[in-house]
């Protein structure tokens, strides 16, 4: 095995210890879209 492939393979497993790294990210970006989207309904509601 390559020293430096065993390395990388090594730092990806401590990178990133369950599923995509990018998950918490779509998450939170879902979040705010929602959260901004029913910031806009209510304020259309209330004029």
């Amino acid at each position: 095995m390559n020293p430096i492939h065993l390395l990388a393979q090594d730092h990806l497993a401590n990178y990133r210890p369950d599923g995509p790294s990018w998950f918490p990210y779509a998450f939170v970006g879902l979040v705010v879209v929602l959260g901004i989207v029913i910031l806009i309904r209510v304020r259309n509601k209330g004029k």
